[in-house]
């Protein structure tokens, strides 16, 4: 299930990390980037998809849960 206040506090995180990071601005910029796009790959992996009607085997509907991303 994907958890945006999960997300949003990470992005947090790192905007607050950053803040005292001013000696080379190019670098801290490059690190939250880094920061931001873990952040949302870790809250896109999170997702779980449910489908109930669509796919068959055979005769019979197949229904489940997909959940690897990786």
């Amino acid at each position: 299930m994907l958890n945006k206040d999960e997300l949003r506090y990470k992005i947090e995180l790192a905007l607050l990390d950053q803040r005292s990071n001013t000696d080379n601005p190019e670098a801290a910029a490059q690190d939250l980037s880094f920061k931001i796009a873990d952040a949302i790959d870790e809250y896109v992996k999170g997702m779980m998809i449910t489908y109930t009607t669509g796919l068959i085997a055979g005769p019979y509907p197949v229904t489940g849960t997909y959940r690897d991303w990786e």
